[in-house]
């Protein structure tokens, strides 16, 4: 149980960090 919840927080992180990622890149692609 207690594996399963730090599995669900790791994606949670990397798909927050992805995002952050890609929003950081968008405007300089687009300048």
């Amino acid at each position: 149980m207690k594996k399963k919840t730090r599995e669900k927080m790791t994606k949670i992180l990397i798909g927050f960090v992805l995002i952050t990622f890609i929003l950081t890149l968008l405007p300089v692609l687009f300048r």
